[in-house]
């Protein structure tokens, strides 16, 4: 069953994404319980105006093969006959991670999208994509030796 893409969102400044609003009113709520946060609905998050995009990491095919790596021309020559005829049938290939299958992905409507907002989404993208960059560093993947491994 494919599911739908997640809509990109950001914490909700009014609550600074805990979801509450940190006032107490008893007809609302329960007792001994906040109300929660009114521009979010209590989830914390605020969703942004989004549209859909073929997705980028498999080009609208839906499935994707780049689990198995790369082949340079050598280790092509140096692979059965069996296993390329089953490679270029898309034999090995995989719902695509990105998309899950859907061939489209939700992207921000940066268009649409209130400029606050905006800002706030493009610095958590830059704060993950370091995040992502300092894991693999710290893992070796990307790191050069010198020593040829």
């Amino acid at each position: 069953m494919k599911r739908e893409p997640a809509k990109p969102t950001v914490p909700c400044a009014a609550c600074d994404g805990e979801g509450i609003s940190g006032e107490y009113v008893p007809e609302l709520c329960g007792e001994g319980e906040d109300q929660p946060c009114g521009a979010c609905n209590g989830t914390g998050n605020v969703e942004l105006p989004c549209k859909y995009e073929v997705c980028p990491q498999c080009e609208g095919r839906g499935t994707s093969s780049a689990y198995l790596g790369a082949f340079t021309s050598e280790d092509w020559r140096e692979l059965d006959d069996d296993f390329k005829e089953d490679y270029l049938a898309g034999r090995y290939d995989r719902a695509c991670e990105a998309c899950h299958g859907l061939r489209v992905v939700l992207e921000v409507d940066r268009a649409r999208c209130p400029a606050p907002l905006l800002n706030r989404y493009d610095e958590i993208q830059q704060e993950e994509a370091e995040d992502r960059r300092m894991r693999a560093a710290e893992s070796g993947w990307g790191y050069d030796s010198g020593y040829g491994f």
